[in-house]
C-alpha cells in the first residue's frame, strides 16, 4: 500500500467511520437501541469499501459476519450486524429493527454512508 492509500483510509476512517460510529450512538442512547449491536454495525457496515465499491453493502455484510464469528461473537448477533450492513443504503433491502434504521437515519441526516 503507498501512501496515497494510506492517507485515504486514513482519511476514510478519520471523516467518515469515526462520524457515523459516534452518531449512531448517540442515536442509540436516544431511542434506547441496543448500544453494541448499533456500534458494531457503524463500525462494519463499509467494510468493503476499502477492497470494492461496488455492491459494498452486500460485501460489508459478508465481511462483517465473517469476522464477528471469527473474533468470537454469536451467530446471531453476527446476522443483526450483517443486515445493518446489508439495509444501510436500502438498495435491495430495506432496515426493519430499531437498529437498522439508525445507521438509515444517519444518511438521511447527511452523514455519508
Amino acid at each position: 500500500m503507498d501512501a496515497v492509500e494510506k492517507k485515504m483510509l486514513q482519511d476514510f476512517w478519520d471523516h467518515h467511520i469515526v462520524s457515523v460510529v459516534r452518531e449512531a450512538r448517540k442515536l442509540a442512547k436516544k431511542y434506547k437501541a441496543n448500544d453494541e449491536i448499533v456500534w458494531l454495525g457503524a463500525l462494519l457496515h463499509d467494510v468493503s469499501l476499502t477492497i470494492d465499491r461496488n455492491h459494498h453493502d452486500e460485501k460489508s455484510a459478508k465481511i462483517a459476519y465473517d469476522m464477528l464469528i471469527k473474533e468470537g461473537f454469536d451467530k446471531k448477533t453476527a446476522q443483526i450486524v450483517k443486515n445493518i450492513a446489508l439495509r444501510h443504503r436500502c438498495r435491495k433491502y430495506k432496515p426493519q429493527t430499531l437498529e437498522e434504521k439508525i445507521v438509515k437515519m444517519l444518511k438521511e441526516a447527511g452523514i455519508k454512508i
